[in-house]
């Protein structure tokens, strides 16, 4: 995800106050690239509308481990 379609996800997710968000999550025992290529997004809590904005703007979701996770493909 590029730093503008990450920000563009940022955006549509924090309209919703009722939402809670992992920015760059590493499984135990691994590390963070904090380089801005890497960047990531996990949903962990929120509301039906914040999925439906961000398939509709051409977001990818998938859900692992209670998670979902944000991607961009286009």
């Amino acid at each position: 995800m590029t730093n503008d379609q990450f920000l563009k996800a940022i955006q549509i997710i924090s309209a919703n106050h009722s939402t809670n968000i992992i920015i760059n999550y590493a499984k135990p025992n691994s590390t963070v690239k904090t380089n801005s290529k890497n960047l990531t997004i996990h949903i962990s809590e929120c509301c039906a509308s914040v999925i439906n904005n961000l398939i509709e703007a051409g977001y990818s979701l998938s859900m692992e481990k209670g998670m979902t996770s944000v991607n961009y493909y286009k």
